[in-house]
């Protein structure tokens, strides 16, 4: 049985002997990007299913999903959405932080709009480090010194307002 290798120098010899008739250098082009095309390994082969969930069941709703709201399949609006979910990630976490520190320290209530004005301040400083973890597309906790840093910025205008 023949190799991947021999397939595709078979492949770029026929493909050779077919363009003997086309200029030298556009040859010359063509060959090299066929050969890097051929040289490209093969997608993995899909997983199997997950037991209990029926894939072409599953794969409609998306599709029908998707249709609904303008895009090819649910799942392609879920990543269209990815960098306002970082966004919102980060205003959370910085209201939330200053909501916890205000609560933690029993801030009387003429305080607490000072408080949720630092959360939206916090939130502000967070966005870059939300929005750097999310375009890396790395787990979490190979961000932890970006969040210490964000963390420990958020303190400090805590702790100066």
């Amino acid at each position: 049985m023949p190799t991947r290798d021999d397939l595709i120098a078979h492949r770029m010899a026929a493909v050779e002997d077919a363009l003997r008739d086309v200029p030298p250098i556009a040859r010359e082009r063509l060959l090299a990007r066929l050969a890097e095309d051929l040289t490209v390994e093969p997608p993995a082969p899909p997983r199997p299913p997950r037991p209990g969930v029926r894939p072409g069941r599953a794969r409609g709703l998306d599709e029908r999903i998707g249709t609904v709201l303008g895009f090819r399949t649910g799942t392609d609006y879920l990543y269209a959405l990815r960098p306002a979910l970082w966004l919102l990630r980060a205003l959370v976490a910085g209201m939330g932080l200053f909501l916890l520190l205000g609560a933690a320290m029993n801030a009387p209530d003429e305080a607490w709009p000072t408080v949720l004005a630092l959360g939206g301040l916090a939130g502000l400083a967070l966005l870059v480090p939300s929005v750097r973890i999310g375009r890396a597309g790395r787990p979490l906790a190979e961000h932890l010194g970006t969040l210490a840093a964000a963390v420990i910025l958020a303190l400090a205008l805590f702790a100066t307002g």
